[in-house]
């Protein structure tokens, strides 16, 4: 998919960079931002831009379809903003703002819950209350669960039982201990605040409370709050890593202004692009929700299904770190969504032309195609379930049956 070809494009940039634009004498940072385009561009257009200097002309392939790209040649003796180191006083003012900032987020957000499926577990972060680990057992409840961090001793319990958890003494002002914050600013200039949490109940391997540092980020396509990633870092010690875009208003989480955007555009070859038929004729198709903005979509009485996506996941028009927390967020929603529509009983297999409804006990693989709502092709999108509960969906370039979706399934009713 997409996220390879990104991968070989950074390839040539980098090549780029170090023979044919000369020696700089001056060094700043540049920032690329890769649009995919779906129509094909004018051809006299791309040959004009091939032929001046301010573009380098790439053709490249990616999942059989070719691309023209433009890349803007930079001149590296560009004056830039000189960004002055900052003293002890401006920094630790900034560590301030930072913490009033985080404070004024989660009090906004309280009430409100970030949920994150990986696998067998769900890592809830319910804003200004608690951080769960848990996993959600045939009745729909919670069978298994842990408190990873509170920021008060306001917690009731989303478990059967009360458990027991370590309290601070500050624990009454989460937001007192400075120590517990940092401003932090990474080799590719993305900066961002951390949060660490304690008041998790009793780690049994450690006999220490469990511990969580949030990791705050800026994403101006995230206006709800995601959690892109949660990291068992050591034993009972977590990372979660939450994006949105309230931060983006705040100079701590906004990268130097020496930043300097430049697009690279890509366009496709439309005739390779048509032999492929991108393109689905939604109409007629019969829609059941797998979760919100995502449908199965079935014409007749076929057993083979598709996927079509009415919720905007802005998969092309973004940069290389936010695409890649979109392509996840859709990765994400399919997982979850099919976790759900199995233990609704509503998912079904065929065996030897009789129905048979998957239980969430039962291990199977099935492939689909998925679309969005124009009906252009996306990618074809597998999804496993195996025997500790997993449910992992990834991007896939293997064939789809033409008469099922389905390419293994087995009852846990044949094993009895």
């Amino acid at each position: 998919m997409f996220v390879e070809y990104r991968s070989v494009l950074l390839l040539s940039l980098l090549l780029l960079s170090s023979c044919g634009l000369g020696k700089s004498t001056r060094s700043y940072d540049k920032k690329y931002q890769i649009y995919r385009h779906l129509n094909k561009a004018n051809e006299t257009f791309i040959q004009n831009a091939c032929d001046t200097l301010s573009f380098k002309c790439y053709s490249l392939y990616v999942d059989q379809l070719e691309y023209h790209c433009l890349i803007p040649l930079v001149n590296d003796t560009l004056e830039t903003e000189k960004v002055e180191a900052k003293d002890a006083a401006q920094l630790e003012a900034e560590k301030d703002q930072a913490i009033e900032v985080i404070r004024n987020f989660n009090l906004e957000m309280r009430g409100k819950v970030a949920l994150k499926p990986a696998g067998y577990w769900y890592y809830a972060v319910r804003f200004d209350h608690d951080i769960h680990q848990y996993h959600v057992g045939a009745s729909g409840l919670p069978d298994y669960n842990y408190k990873l961090a509170a920021w008060s001793n306001n917690d009731p319990s989303i478990s059967f039982d009360s458990k027991p958890y370590h309290k601070e003494p500050e624990a009454e002002d989460p937001y007192a201990i400075k120590s517990n914050f940092e401003v932090i600013e990474t080799e590719d200039k993305t900066k961002y605040v951390s949060q660490r949490i304690s008041n998790g109940e009793t780690c049994d391997l450690t006999g220490l409370p469990r511990t969580t540092t949030i990791n705050y980020f800026c994403n101006v396509n995230l206006k709800s709050p995601l959690i892109v990633s949660v990291n068992e870092w050591r034993t009972c010690e977590y990372i979660i890593d939450l994006q949105s875009s309230y931060f983006c208003d705040y100079d701590m989480w906004m990268p130097p202004k020496t930043l300097m955007n430049h697009h690279i555009d890509c366009y496709p070859n439309t005739d390779t692009f048509e032999t492929l038929g991108e393109k689905i004729d939604i109409h007629g198709l019969v829609l059941d929700p797998l979760t919100e903005g995502v449908f199965l979509g079935r014409r007749g009485e076929s057993r083979r299904f598709v996927v079509l996506l009415t919720k905007d996941y802005n998969l092309w028009n973004v940069n290389g770190i936010d695409q890649d927390v979109q392509f996840e967020h859709l990765l994400s929603d399919i997982a979850s969504g099919f976790q759900k529509y199995t233990r609704n009983l509503k998912l079904s297999t065929y065996i030897d032309d009789i129905s048979t409804i998957v239980l969430l006990d039962d291990t199977f693989k099935l492939g689909f195609e998925t679309y969005d709502g124009s009906g252009s092709y996306i990618g074809n999108i597998m999804v496993e379930h195996d025997r500790n509960g997993y449910f992992v969906s990834y991007f896939t370039d293997e064939d789809i049956p033409e008469e099922s979706n389905w390419l293994e399934y087995e009852s846990i009713l044949m094993l009895q």
